[in-house]
């Protein structure tokens, strides 16, 4: 992995800290946005940015951002699949599971992987509200239910 990505995360984790905190001058974010952004930003979203700074809701950002992606993706026919393995996934088995996600739902999916070793194996997907369980650990959790059950 080059220097430059863990560079820009490290500059985007340390202007969060700033933005972020409410003790800190509005006009040092202001100046900050204005030295990092306006020349990179469309002038509307950098006046949003500083409406925000203004009237102290700068905290609400990350979640604007998510509800705008998700905005995003719902007009484009994208669905974000959180797909949980109990080691990581390779590129032939993400292409597989997004695959049978497409197939299933009709639409385009993007994966967002997650690693959970307690899984035992398999796999966890969880698209919006559904979850659909095909983990090791979560087979032998309905074994036990049912055994339990018939006790």
């Amino acid at each position: 992995m080059s220097s430059r990505p863990r560079a820009r995360h490290r500059v985007r984790a340390a202007g969060n800290r700033v933005l972020l905190q409410p003790q800190i001058d509005p006009k040092l974010k202001k100046e900050l946005l204005q030295k990092c952004f306006k020349k990179e930003l469309s002038k509307d979203v950098y006046h949003f940015l500083l409406l925000l700074v203004d009237k102290h809701r700068f905290v609400l950002f990350p979640a604007i951002v998510d509800e705008y992606r998700a905005l995003s993706n719902e007009a484009r026919g994208i669905l974000i699949a959180d797909v949980t393995t109990a080691s990581a996934a390779s590129k032939k088995q993400q292409k597989a599971i997004a695959d049978k996600l497409e197939q299933v739902t009709g639409k385009k999916v993007e994966l967002r992987l997650h690693e959970d070793k307690s899984l035992i194996g398999g796999v966890v997907v969880k698209i919006g509200d559904r979850r659909i369980d095909g983990s090791v650990a979560g087979r032998l959790e309905t074994m036990k239910r049912k055994l339990l059950a018939n006790e």
